[in-house]
């Protein structure tokens, strides 16, 4: 699946996004166009696949046992997603500039960050169901969370990843709290 993004990804840059066509990733990746089509579905899931994304999840509902939703989310970040974007920060960058500079892959992206605050809430509902009050509290914090995590991904890719990774979702997630605190 690296080989086939890597490979997407030198055809975007290259070709342009609507001018590659799945069969010639397939070719450039020296795969057959349904090894591509069963591995993503989507020419904008290629773009979107990330390998450590379900570790995501996995963290996170391990991290809820001790932590509150915010800091078991910056810790699952931290854990799963920080070190990886730190030493694969050229393909990692490339991936989120093409993201953002392709409308098709962008609105595939927003859905995924609807997939993931739904995951969220559920992951929240299934193992903290007595400091979770209701399906709807669970789907607020999960929208703010998965929010915090996008907006510190898309801080560290505007500057270049210069700024490591668990820098910058410490920082998104140590603003969540002035969310709730009382208007003066």
């Amino acid at each position: 699946m690296r080989r086939i993004q890597a490979a997407a990804l030198d055809l975007f840059e290259a070709d342009g996004y609507d001018a590659t066509s799945v069969e010639a990733i397939a070719t450039y990746a020296q795969v057959g166009p349904a090894t591509v089509y069963r591995a993503f579905g989507s020419k904008e899931a290629i773009a979107l696949w990330d390998d450590s994304d379900p570790r995501l999840l996995e963290a996170f509902a391990a991290h809820l046992h001790a932590h509150g939703p915010a800091d078991a989310l910056l810790a699952a970040a931290t854990e799963s997603l920080a070190e990886a974007y730190d030493t694969d920060r050229a393909r990692r960058l490339r991936r989120a500039t093409i993201i953002r500079a392709v409308p098709a892959i962008e609105r595939a992206a927003f859905a995924s960050v609807a997939q993931l605050r739904a995951a969220l809430a559920a992951t929240m509902l299934a193992h903290r169901p007595k400091r979770v009050r209701d399906t709807l509290e669970a789907a607020v914090f999960a929208g703010a969370l998965a929010s915090t995590l996008q907006v510190a991904l898309d801080h560290w890719r505007e500057d270049d990843g210069k700024t490591s990774l668990t820098r910058c979702l410490k920082l998104a997630f140590a603003r969540l709290p002035k969310l709730v605190e009382p208007s003066p």
